[in-house]
């Protein structure tokens, strides 16, 4: 279902991106029987085809009009499924509204007198990069890298910084840095904290409010399209962007309109990489509760995945045959894992592993296959260890082929 009523606004918008998609190789050959002046209602508008991050994987260049290319502004990269990378392109004016949509979730938040630290995952062509850029446009900020802990620690005690944007499992780190040197979180002064990287559960939310004497905000975004909706005051759902920015609908398996399914969304006003009926794997229904928000577009909730990806701290992983092949590679005769999050909040991973199973050889095929990972194991984000046993617990059996069993949803529930 279309989240939004079709009106002539949208119609209107939607035909304008049409146009400019059309010029783009990928989508000349997705609506070469589609004339963009004929998407007037919802049964126009659903003859467009539906589109996936694989296909921006297979050639990012294609989602690009060659009259945009010379205006490009930054190329952010994600690594996405294992490890492949996709590619997508912002111009100057879709960098600006990447800046209008942070203001129009964060703005009645965010305060123009307030002083923010924003940490990302920087670093070039980096998908956090752009998505920060755009917050600190609201207050005067401090963009830093995610994993300077210590330094950010250092600013947030000398400084009067009431803000502080960060991915989830980020905080979890500075919260322990702050255990190890004996500092209260609360001494800080925060107010307000933004947190993203994955859907945050009551009770990590909790935790994190009683850590650091501060009130949490969950962002639900992708790297590929930037910041899709915000958990407002009334945490009852997460609550999207105006029709002015993007037409968000839901659809079953199937591929039909439903209260209950995939999101796939359509982003307006973009010049850069076109985003026409994108699937983004994630699984939401639309919540109907009212609400006390600023912010009052319709919300959503988030389910989990409509495949067998993953997001294990902030790094998308698809278990699929590539990497099995490499975990079997570094010498496991058989394995499972469970994913779960410890007693602090960190996602964990713990393989089940027939017979011996050497440590550092498995960090190393995990390296081969997502870099992202292997670091968050390293720094301590993502916990992960390993039992060998003779043979596997029932809750580990029964399903076919499945390797990875994900706990977080049932623990947290």
């Amino acid at each position: 279902m279309f989240i939004y009523k079709l009106d002539s606004q949208i119609s209107n918008s939607f035909k304008a991106q049409a146009k400019i998609a059309k010029e783009a190789p990928y989508y000349q050959k997705l609506l070469k029987d589609i004339d963009p002046e004929d998407i007037n209602d919802a049964t126009t508008l659903t003859r467009i085809p539906f589109t996936d991050s694989r296909k921006l994987a297979e050639n990012p260049y294609s989602f690009v009009p060659p009259l945009s290319q010379d205006k490009i502004e930054i190329v952010c990269s994600t690594t996405g499924y294992s490890g492949n990378p996709k590619y997508v392109f912002f111009t100057r004016r879709d960098l600006a509204d990447q800046r209008r949509q942070a203001k129009f979730l964060l703005g009645a938040l965010i305060r123009k007198k307030d002083k923010a630290i924003w940490g990302g995952v920087l670093g070039p062509q980096m998908g956090g990069t752009y998505i920060v850029n755009a917050c600190a446009g609201l207050c005067p900020s401090l963009p830093i890298s995610a994993y300077r802990i210590s330094e950010i620690m250092s600013l947030l005690k000398k400084l009067d910084f009431n803000v502080l944007g960060l991915p989830f499992p980020f905080l979890l780190k500075l919260r322990q840095e702050c255990e190890n040197n004996n500092i209260d979180p609360k001494s800080f002064g925060l107010e307000k904290i933004i947190a993203g990287g994955l859907p945050l559960s009551a009770r990590t939310e909790k935790t994190i409010e009683e850590s650091f004497g501060a009130k949490v905000y969950d962002v639900y975004a992708m790297s590929e399209v930037g910041i899709i909706a915000l958990k407002g005051e009334c945490q009852k759902g997460y609550h999207l962007l105006s029709s002015n920015f993007v037409l968000p609908e839901i659809i079953n398996k199937d591929n039909k309109t439903a209260r209950q399914g995939e999101l796939v969304l359509t982003y307006f006003n973009r010049e850069g990489t076109q985003i026409i009926r994108y699937k983004t794997g994630d699984l939401v229904n639309l919540v109907n509760e009212d609400c006390f928000c600023k912010v009052n577009t319709p919300k959503i909730k988030l389910l989990g995945r409509s495949d067998d990806l993953l997001l294990i701290g902030y790094t998308n992983l698809l278990w699929d045959e590539r990497l099995d092949a490499a975990i079997m590679g570094s010498g496991v005769k058989d394995y499972r894992v469970e994913v779960t999050r410890d007693k602090n909040g960190y996602d964990a991973l713990t393989f089940y592993s027939l017979g011996k199973t050497n440590k550092e050889n498995l960090v190393a095929a995990i390296k081969n296959i997502n870099d992202d990972l292997h670091r968050q194991i390293n720094n301590g984000l993502v916990k992960l260890g390993i039992v060998n046993v003779d043979k596997f617990k029932p809750a580990l059996i029964g399903v076919k082929n499945k390797k990875v069993f994900d706990r977080r949803h049932k623990e947290e529930s």
